[in-house]
């Protein structure tokens, strides 16, 4: 392997840098084509190409472009780079390929294999005497300490890189990482700091390189939102959104969608941020970034349970504990082998490697408790939601109850009034002074007498529809009946009723009507609230006409009527208990609103279906549709 001499080494990494100066090697503008045409035209040029340094350079280009789409498949090209570096028995690039193939281990969740990586690319830069290029491993190493929980180590590692980057693009970065850092331990003056450079630096080298603007973009908004700024994080994301969209990328949609959701999380919209959640969450796993994905496992829990939605919730949050304890042991594993690797066989190592051992014992102890405690937190917040949901249900309907009881009280009280009153008052004068009521005074009597009793029946008979109707007690059993013979016994009691208000009752059968499935009394009540409804809004001379005739497979009977009509604001009213509609009836007749209720729900018994046709100042048709019985 050759070495490079001093001079040559210095110009060699001056002209390496230039081409790749990029702390993780993003520097791949927006493709002209679009996304699948271009990823396909990439590979056909690295395929066709045969000199050795062309084939380094586009594998890790297409290593640059995966970074953001495909976690696997851009390892998969930076080691054919490695191997064309390899080739070339050039170190910088050797020593580039290893440091970016342990930076995709990491990101990927292999810790160990990033370590063993990184560790390749510092025997490399030992071997040929390269220092100019370790700081980039440094910095790679540095992050991935901060990724498996050791930020001790990590600092200092961020810290010499931002010593030795020299370009504001490349600086960027490291300071991202230090300022999350720093925000993560609780050092709120050093994190506020680099923030603030942070945001001062974005605009500096806008559409200078896409890619590399939309990396520092999207990781800015996320640094915004964990510092609360999250007006400024929508207005940054809005600004880019265009540039965004040409990239379509995996993770910086995925990112993207993200950001919003915690956005939308903070605005009290927990639907958008569960929408803006689950696209993240499907953009993070076609990237394979473990630990976004960690991070957004545990965001749509967070949102699940604002909707109140504990089953998804909990769902949700098993998968993050999955992946963070797989998470936990591959850093285990990556912590063990590192000290292994690096410590001598001495006694304060193997003390280290024991207190190590049982820091990551007592660890697991702990979050094994910590799971078990929230999945009982869990069952018992769905528990208490459940049965506080119970709860208003049954509240909600005793105050319904309640309700239609003191309504019952106060219809029954008035309603019974007025015809009690005329049967009293009648029957005292006659029970007084029989000798001054001569036969002609008699009848008219009896007669106002017999219309209040009626009254009173057929309120107190819809009194008790509706009480078995509540109740669920007023089954009705169908059988097949002839209903020529019901309507006519109707027709006979009812148009009695009919003649006392001077109002002509007519009936219409069409020859030959076929038998139809349903029950005598339900539909003897149910004639008899829709005929006494009529009766009660047609004025005098007027008629009331009962029809009945085959339609389809089913019987109408229909009721029809030559009053005001209805209004549009009454036909939302129909049908609906203790409803009164606008118009009032002809003879100041008592009108409680059961009656069509009761119909509605008699008719629904026998599977039928009731109807209404009216025009205002017209009248009013109610139709009630019966099946036929099947032969």
């Amino acid at each position: 392997m050759t070495v490079i001499s001093g001079q040559w080494k210095e110009l060699v990494g001056i002209i390496i840098f230039s081409l790749t100066a990029t702390v993780i090697g993003y520097a791949q503008s927006v493709p002209e084509l679009p996304k699948e045409a271009f990823i396909e035209q990439q590979i056909s040029e690295y395929e066709n190409t045969s000199d050795l340094a062309q084939k380094y350079e586009r594998a890790r280009q297409l290593y640059r472009y995966f970074r953001f789409e495909d976690l696997e498949r851009a390892k998969e090209y930076i080691e054919l780079s490695l191997e064309h570096a390899r080739a070339l028995d050039d170190p910088v690039r050797i020593i580039y390929a290893y440091t970016e193939l342990g930076s995709a281990f990491s990101e990927l969740g292999d810790y160990e294999a990033a370590f063993q990586e990184y560790s390749a690319a510092f025997t490399m830069g030992s071997v040929s005497n390269i220092t100019s290029e370790i700081f980039h491993t440094n910095y790679h190493l540095g992050k991935t300490y901060f990724d498996i929980q050791l930020p001790a180590l990590s600092e200092p590692l961020l810290r010499s890189a931002l010593d030795n980057y020299i370009e504001e693009r490349t600086l960027w970065i490291p300071k991202y990482d230090l300022a999350v850092l720093y925000s993560t331990i609780g050092d709120s003056a050093r994190a506020k700091k680099l923030f603030e450079e942070l945001e001062s630096s974005i605009y500096t080298f806008e559409n200078e390189d896409e890619v590399s603007d939309m990396q520092q973009t999207i990781l800015l908004a996320e640094l915004m939102i964990e510092m609360g700024a999250y007006s400024k994080a929508e207005n940054l994301m809005n600004a880019r959104q265009p540039t965004f969209q040409q990239l379509d990328l995996c993770f910086f949609n995925g990112l993207l969608s993200l950001n919003r959701s915690r956005i939308a999380m903070q605005v009290n919209k927990p639907k958008l941020a569960l929408e803006l959640a689950l696209s993240a969450y499907a953009d993070f796993n076609a990237h394979k970034d473990e630990s976004y994905i960690r991070k957004t496992l545990l965001h749509l829990s967070e949102v699940y349970a604002a909707l109140n939605d504990f089953e998804h919730s909990y769902a949700y949050m098993s998968e993050y504990h999955q992946h963070l304890e797989l998470a936990r042991l591959q850093q285990s594993s990556a912590i063990v082998s590192r000290l292994i690797s690096e410590s001598e066989a001495t006694a304060e190592a193997e003390l280290e490697l024991q207190r190590l051992n049982e820091v990551l014992q007592m660890r697991n102890v702990y979050n094994t408790a910590l799971l078990v405690l929230l999945i009982a937190i869990v069952v018992l917040l769905v528990f208490w939601f459940r049965v506080y949901q119970k709860r208003k249900e049954v509240t909600k309907q005793l105050e319904d109850l309640n309700t239609d009881k003191n309504h019952f009280i106060g219809v029954v009280s008035h309603d019974l009034r007025s015809p009690l009153n005329s049967v009293m008052v009648l029957s005292e004068f006659m029970k007084d002074d029989p000798e001054m009521v001569d036969a002609d005074t008699a009848r008219e009597y009896g007669s106002i007498i017999y219309n209040s009793t009626l009254q009173m029946q057929h309120l107190l008979n819809n009194m008790l529809d509706v009480n078995k109707i509540e109740s669920q007690s007023a089954k009705i059993s169908t059988k097949e009946l002839s209903i020529e013979p019901i309507l006519k016994s109707a027709y006979t009691t009812l148009s009695v009723l009919g003649k006392e208000k001077d109002i002509n009752t007519t009936l219409e059968i069409d020859d030959s009507l076929p038998n139809i499935m349903g029950d005598e009394n339900a539909i003897y009540r149910i004639l008899e609230n829709l005929v006494n409804n009529a009766f009660k809004f047609s004025s005098k001379e007027s008629c009331v006409k009962i029809t009945a005739r085959e339609v389809g497979t089913q019987v109408e009977i229909a009721v029809s009527d030559q009053g005001p009509g209805l209004t549009e604001l009454d036909k939302t009213k129909l049908f609906k208990k203790f409803e009164k509609l606008s118009a009032s009836p002809t003879a100041n007749e008592k009108s409680t609103g059961l009656g069509l209720y009761i119909v509605k729900n008699l008719v629904q018994q026998m599977q039928g279906t009731i109807l209404v046709e009216s025009e205002q100042g017209k009248g009013t048709t109610f139709k009630v549709l019966l099946n036929k019985a099947q032969f």
